[in-house]
This record gives structure tokens, sequence and C-alpha cells, in this order.
């Protein structure tokens, strides 16, 4: 019998792998992904890990939907104190069983939802009429509340949530609530959003400040160098006449100095002639400095520039109008 027992057993071993293999290979990607996501929450709600064991439900049911994956995600959700979802999962069971025409567990699934139902925690959101402006929008965490569910006691897990309301040209209004797993029926009511100031104009840039240029000193004005010019011939000019006018004195003393000495005796006359000489040498000296200093005073003055000259009558008289 060992002899025969032997062989008979290894072809049993592999026909069953033979079918095992063909099943798998009839398999989606997703599928495979979904039995493997299964499996791994079977074990970690074994060890009592909801919180890693639910989303693995979760995720399997997403990629392969199945009613024993809805029971189990179901179970898990209960075990871990999330009633709404276990009760919103059994119900999902319930209907996906029942259109696979399995019974028995569309019944149980049917059972677990109306024992839960009583114990669900209910959260209300209420917008009153005069709350009701443009844009309104509603937000229960990151989930938005629509307006067909405005005033609808909707199931909901226990837990630390917040309501955010906002409106376009409003502020923005929002409250932190707790709910309990289970009993629980809480009422929002939204207030009226109160109006958001006007935006204030932003204020402009400051403006690179310009490098400063330093302007060369003002040159004179035309007339003015004129003007100035003409003082200083003037004034030459003046000096020149000066010396003149000393020119001539001395020269009047020095003739006055030799009349008398051609009236004086021999050793008299010869002193006196000498101071005649000295002083009509000093005179033709300061009359020669004179005379030049009077020229180049009237040079430089005729020089100077000027302004306009007008030359015109008034039928009467004729007259000559500018600067000189």
């Amino acid at each position: 019998m060992r002899f025969f027992s032997f062989p008979f057993a290894g072809v049993f071993l592999v026909a069953t792998l033979a079918v095992q293999a063909a099943h798998s290979a009839d398999k989606s990607p997703d599928a495979v992904r979904a039995e493997t996501l299964f499996d791994e929450g079977r074990r970690l709600m074994a060890s009592g890990d909801f919180a890693e064991a639910c989303p693995k439900f979760a995720q399997s049911q997403a990629l392969d939907p199945a009613p024993g994956t809805a029971l189990n995600l179901a179970n898990c959700y209960e075990k871990w104190g999330k009633l709404a979802s276990a009760w919103s999962a059994y119900r999902s069971a319930e209907a996906s069983a029942t259109s696979k025409k399995q019974k028995d567990r569309a019944n149980f699934a049917k059972k677990k939802a109306t024992a839960l139902q009583p114990k669900l925690s209910r959260l209300t959101v209420v917008v009153p009429g005069a709350a009701q402006t443009s844009g309104l929008q509603v937000r229960f965490d990151a989930e938005p509340v629509q307006a067909p569910e405005w005033g609808v006691p909707i199931p909901r897990d226990g837990g630390q949530y917040e309501i955010q309301v906002s409106a376009v040209g409003k502020k923005p209004w929002s409250i932190r609530v707790e709910l309990r797993p289970s009993g629980q029926n809480l009422v929002i009511e939204v207030p009226v959003l109160e109006d958001a100031p006007a935006p204030v104009a932003e204020a402009p840039a400051p403006q690179p400040q310009p490098t400063p240029v330093i302007q060369p000193e003002p040159k004179p004005a035309k007339g003015q160098r004129g003007s100035t010019q003409r003082t200083v011939g003037l004034v030459i000019a003046g000096i020149g006449v000066a010396g003149l006018g000393t020119a001539g004195a001395l020269a009047l003393s020095a003739k006055s100095q030799f009349n008398k000495a051609k009236n004086e005796p021999f050793p008299a006359q010869g002193e006196d002639s000498q101071k005649a000489v000295k002083m009509g040498n000093i005179a033709t000296v300061a009359a020669a400095v004179g005379g030049g200093l009077a020229a180049t005073g009237l040079v430089i003055w005729l020089t100077a520039p000027r302004g306009p000259v007008t030359v015109g009558t008034n039928g009467q008289e004729l007259f000559v109008t500018g600067t000189f």
C-alpha cells in the first residue's frame, strides 16, 4: 500500500496546485491586490489592531467588491467603535449579497445594521433662510455638506470635528464640536455671516531714490560779466586820471621852481634848477603811467559785453536805449 499510496498522493498534490495556479491566472491584478489586502486585514483584526485592519479591508473592497469583504469591513468598524461607518458597511454588504443571491449573508448584514441604527450618533447642520447667501459653502472637516443635506440628521462616527462656513464677501465662520460614539443627536445652526471688510489697497512699493547730481556752479550771466568788466575798467581809468592829475601838478611845480631859479644868484640858482629838473622827471613818469592806466581802463570798459541797443524815434526826437 505504501508503494501505491505515494504516487497517488503526489498526483493529487500536483493536480491541486495546478487548479490553484489556473485560478490565480484568471484573476486580474486588482483582484490579486484585493485578496492580499484582505488577508492582511484579517491578520491585523485577529491581533486587535483595528486602526490598521479597517483601511486594508476598505482598500480591498474598493479594488474588488465582494459581500464577504464588506462584512469583514463592517465587523472591523464595529469593533473599532466607528458605529456609523459599521452601519453603512453592513448596508453595503446587504445590497452586495442580495445582488449575488447570497441570502444568508444578506440577512445577517441586515440584522446587524438594524441593531446598530438606534445606537448611532447623528449631526444636523441647519442653515436658516437668513443665513443663506450667494456662494455659501458648508464643510464638515474637508467634506462638503451639500444644500440637500442641510437640516438632515446624518449618522457620524464619534470624534472631534470642525464645521466651516464661507461665502463671497463675508467673514468665514467655524466651530469645533465633539460627537460621542453613540446615542447623541447634535444640531449646529449656521449664523448670518458678517460682511467682510473692504480690501485695503496695498501701499506702493518704495521707489529707489535717484542718485543726487551735483550741479556745476552757475556761470554769471552775460550782462553780469559785462558789468563787472566795466567796473574794473572804470577803476583802472580812474587811477590813470588821478595819475595824470598828479603829473600835471608836479609839472606846474617844476616850472615854478625853474622860473624861481632864473632870478636867484648863481649858487642858489643851481640847486633850484636841479630840483625843478627832478620834479619834471617825476611829472613825466606820472603822466606816462597815468596815461597808460587811463587808456587801459578805457579799453577794458569799451570791450565789456553789453546788452542790446535799441535806436528809435517818437516822432519828435531820436532816442537810444540799452546797456552801456
